[in-house]
């Protein structure tokens, strides 16, 4: 007998500084077991007093973007064999801690009609699974077997001002999604089911915009830090089980009755606490000061978005890439060489 548990987030923002961060400990193995507030170890403790040894834990985070983001999983375990943990009171060793495998990525498409508007319209959508196993053992206690499945799937819809109306189209609990595979793999299913909007418990925002990036969406700062946050999380506070975590800025009255930035970071937080219906039943604001770190460069970026064109004109890309690289290494060799002197006879 085993027992399957899942849990299912919602992530907007994952490609900035702060959300890429935070993504990428979602994504991490050893957050699971460093994190005991979390349902991972609930579901462990019940387990164990059910007799079930044989347990999967199901981690599935829908991430928004309006370009495909580039993630390639780091893993280094914070735990060597032989640690200890506690699971309902009882002394458990690491016995087993492989690299995590089967880490791929399936692309595709689904159209949909929004608005009851007969144009439809497509999103692009990209997913990575990777498997992580665990073996725990304890003295007069059965081997306990943990499989851990992450399932990171990218929402990609350029026009992020319609993800709010997006997310009951796409969440029914219905859609399906394909997961390629090879014909021998069978550690994934084929075909991937999105949750119902009801199912899913929890979303991190970490959405923010500079004037920079608010020009580029053709978007002013308060629609992105205001208006689409707070639709994204009342169209998900669907039922009174939700969890929202949030991440805004650093703020106190005086600079909030100076400065229109932080003026709207605290009416985004006060709408929150009182203006939703059904209430939210858990909401975390985080309000971090000036973070140290770099956003993704321009070359990365354009790179990204080179993969998503179509083979002929990504080749046309390349091949002026080229042809422009050839005229920077010519000027180059043409700069170093030496000036020949010319004598007069």
């Amino acid at each position: 007998m085993s027992i399957n548990s899942k849990e299912h987030i919602l992530f907007f923002g994952s490609s900035g500084l702060v959300g890429s961060g935070s993504l990428s400990n979602l994504l991490n193995p050893n957050f699971l077991l460093c994190n005991k507030q979390n349902n991972f170890y609930d579901v462990i403790e019940s387990s164990i007093v059910s007799g079930v040894y044989d347990i999967a834990f199901d981690k599935i985070i829908y991430c928004f973007n309006r370009t495909p983001q580039n993630i390639r999983y780091k893993y280094h375990s914070d735990f060597e064999k032989n640690s200890q943990f506690d699971f309902g009171g009882t002394k458990y060793t690491l016995s087993n801690n492989p690299e995590p495998n089967n880490s791929f990525e399936s692309k595709g498409q689904l159209q949909f009609a929004i608005n009851d508007v007969e144009e439809r319209i497509k999103i692009k959508y990209q997913v990575m699974p990777y498997s992580k196993e665990f073996g725990f053992s304890a003295e007069e206690e059965q081997q306990l077997n943990v499989t851990y499945n992450v399932f990171h799937v990218q929402i990609v819809y350029n026009e992020s001002e319609k993800w709010p109306d997006l997310l009951p189209i796409l969440f029914t609990g219905e859609n399906e999604i394909k997961i390629a595979r090879k014909r021998k793999d069978r550690l994934f299913p084929e075909l991937f089911k999105l949750a119902n909007i009801n199912d899913i418990s929890t979303v991190v925002c970490t959405l923010g915009a500079s004037s920079a990036t608010a020009k580029k969406q053709n978007m002013t700062v308060n629609k992105i830090d205001y208006d689409l946050t707070y639709n994204l999380i009342r169209a998900f506070t669907t039922t009174e089980n939700k969890k929202v975590i949030i991440v805004t800025s650093f703020n106190n009255a005086l600079i909030s009755n100076i400065f229109p930035y932080f003026r709207t970071k605290l009416r985004l937080e006060n709408d929150l606490k009182t203006t939703l219906e059904p209430p939210i039943k858990e909401l975390y604001i985080l309000r971090p000061g000036p973070i140290k770190g770099k956003h993704r460069s321009k070359e990365s970026e354009i790179s990204t978005n080179i993969r998503t064109l179509n083979p002929i004109t990504r080749a046309i890309h390349y091949k002026k890439k080229l042809i422009k690289q050839k005229k920077k290494h010519w000027s180059y060799f043409t700069l170093m060489m030496p000036k020949r002197k010319f004598l007069r006879c």
